[in-house]
């Protein structure tokens, strides 16, 4: 670097303190939960295992989009490393990606907008469409008979032995991706993935159940009508102070709904694989400890905000193999009452 450039570096630096401390330039520093600006939390598939012929219907959680022009293009693909054979350590293997397990939303390599497999899909009533049938017979990647006929002709093409053929799509399930843009006010705010899978196996997985879950003493449910909304099961809605450690809470009952699914080891042979309950909070203010909690240790801590107001919770279910249940609910925080540990109450 040349004297001329190390100076002119060192001026810009001091410029960029000076406005910082200045608060000309606010650096993004929000956590991960929280919600101010349009996002997707989560991606749900009405079924996320279908058969060959059968179509899968899937519906954002989005977050922060009151009063913005929000509009969603879908598109789906055969996972990448599906078709490139690398991929068949069972579509549980891959959840619906590491890190939208753990509450992000990121583009699936394999599934860029334009990509030669990729194909936009239709929505119908708020729900994208992954087709159970291919309209056009050239393009067999575009619905779940076909990719399942493409994998088992990739496979008996490669001479592969007949019974592991089979079992890519027998067994293990053969991954979908099923990528979304999220436009704000006509700008790309977003792009998020979910995969469902295509598998002939008699026993398809399901999602958790509509979230249930209680703040402080006060139990939200989604169970008993909208499967989104999580409201008091008695009673109205809770009520906290402000910097309050309250505890978040979600039914223990995910023992009766974990399933287990069939994997490739590491040594080829078929292992049977079991399903954990991971829960993704999120809020418009405050702060989660942890963000993200799971089973047998399901609980959470939200540090409410101190400004009073009336404030949204998400809570996002799921079993770390391709289901996911979530909800919206709200909570009232009042003034700050010292030493700020209060708890949820009517």
């Amino acid at each position: 670097m040349t004297r001329g450039a190390l100076a002119a570096s060192l001026a810009l630096s001091a410029a960029l303190s000076a406005a910082l401390a200045a608060g000309c330039v606010e650096p993004d520093f929000e956590p991960a939960t929280r919600v101010s600006r349009p996002r997707v939390l989560a991606i749900v598939a009405d079924r996320p295992e279908v058969a060959p012929g059968e179509e899968a219907r899937l519906s954002p959680v989005i977050g922060g989009a009151e009063g913005r022009a929000v509009e969603l293009r879908w598109s789906m693909c055969p996972s990448a490393d599906a078709l490139m054979g690398t991929g068949f350590v069972g579509a549980g293997a891959f959840g619906v990606g590491g890190a939208e397990q753990f509450g992000g939303a990121v583009v699936d390599p394999g599934c860029e907008p334009g990509g030669v497999l990729t194909t936009a899909l239709a929505v119908e009533g708020g729900e994208a469409i992954v087709p159970g049938e291919c309209a056009d017979p050239a393009a067999p990647w575009a619905c779940t008979r076909g990719i399942a006929a493409l994998v088992d002709a990739l496979a008996a093409s490669s001479g592969a032995p007949p019974e592991l053929a089979a079992l890519l799509v027998d067994e293990i399930g053969v991954p979908i991706t099923v990528s979304v843009e999220l436009l704000v006010d006509g700008v790309l705010a977003e792009r998020a993935f979910k995969r469902v899978a295509v598998t002939r196996r008699a026993a398809l997985g399901a999602n958790p159940p509509a979230p249930r879950f209680a703040i402080g003493d006060v139990w939200m449910s989604a169970r008993a009508g909208d499967p989104r909304d999580c409201v008091p099961e008695r009673g109205e809605r809770p009520v906290v102070s402000g910097l309050a450690e309250v505890h978040l809470r979600p039914d223990p009952d995910d023992g009766a709904w974990l399933e287990t699914f069939p994997v490739v080891a590491l040594d080829g042979a078929l292992v049977e694989g079991r399903e954990n309950a991971y829960y993704a909070w999120y809020s418009t203010a405050g702060d989660f400890d942890p963000a993200i909690s799971l089973a047998p240790v399901r609980d959470t801590v939200w540090l409410s905000p101190e400004v009073p107001g009336t404030y949204a919770l998400w809570l996002v279910v799921r079993d770390g193999h391709l289901g996911a249940s979530a909800c919206r609910a709200e909570v009232d925080v009042i003034d700050v009452v010292p030493p700020y540990t209060g708890i949820a109450r009517r």
